[in-house]
């Protein structure tokens, strides 16, 4: 799930007036007639997504002010793996706003890795409710069903809207169980917006040692105040392995690279 900070895509209405007009039959139209007019203005890079692009699909652009917003940082990330054997996975879709371009460019460079993506489409369950995730700054996606105003239709109607929808494979449930599908995959890229303790836990478990050398993972709350259980996941797990979290500078993000 995207924490909101301040290199997000521009918001123009209240978010659940956002959510009906993306939900509504009328949102992929729109979203094809503005893939449409970048491709008439000559935009065929990712990186060169306009800020009202954004805004209209509901997606993160690389450069939402003229500077390297949250998503330039990741997909220079998603970029360093183009060697790597493996897959690119996300966990915490939400609405697809970090999918779509992550997806978008992982087609373009490197079109024969699989991509899946891992989300409940139901929001938060009662693991919300730990003293570690609630310890940090309010928040109101902070109960249970935090994050629900989303839909695995939503997500693919999106994919559709821009060509991803063959490549990429949409997994739904809490990870506990999702994860469960992919038991023999090996992994390049893994991006974790997971916000919570126990889902950082879960999701490390799985990934960590089916990651090949080389392979990076991006944590997109470790440095968030809102969701302190994601740095304290990330910290305890590496905390006896030859991997430790890089930690540039906001916006971008803590990420490790497999030894």
């Amino acid at each position: 799930m995207i924490s909101l900070k301040p290199d997000s895509a521009p918001q123009m209405n209240p978010p659940k007036v956002r959510y009906i007009y993306r939900k509504s039959g009328l949102a992929p139209f729109f979203w094809r007639a503005g893939r449409l007019i970048l491709r008439c203005l000559g935009v065929q890079d990712v990186h060169d997504w306009p800020c009202w692009f954004g805004e209209l699909c509901g997606i993160d652009v690389p450069f939402p002010s003229g500077q390297p917003g949250r998503m330039a940082h990741i997909l220079e990330k998603l970029r360093r793996v183009g060697n790597v054997p493996g897959a690119a996975a996300e966990c915490g879709v939400y609405q697809g706003a970090s999918l779509i371009p992550i997806a978008y460019q992982a087609k373009k460079i490197m079109p024969s890795k699989r991509i899946y993506a891992f989300d409940s489409f139901a929001g938060f369950d009662d693991s919300v409710m730990s003293a570690i995730d609630q310890s940090g700054e309010k928040s109101s996606r902070k109960s249970i069903g935090g994050f629900g105003n989303t839909s695995i239709a939503l997500v693919r109607s999106k994919l559709r809207a821009f060509g991803l929808e063959k490549d990429v494979q949409v997994i739904p449930g809490f990870f506990e169980e999702s994860l469960r599908h992919l038991p023999s995959e090996r992994f390049a890229f893994v991006f974790l917006d997971c916000d919570l303790y126990e889902s950082y836990q879960i999701c490390l478990e799985f990934f960590y040692p089916r990651m090949n050398p080389g392979a990076v993972m991006v944590f997109d709350e470790y440095d968030d105040p809102a969701w302190p259980g994601a740095r304290k996941a990330v910290d305890e797990f590496f905390l006896d392995k030859a991997e430790k979290p890089i930690v540039p500078k906001f916006p971008d993000r803590a990420y490790i690279v497999k030894v």
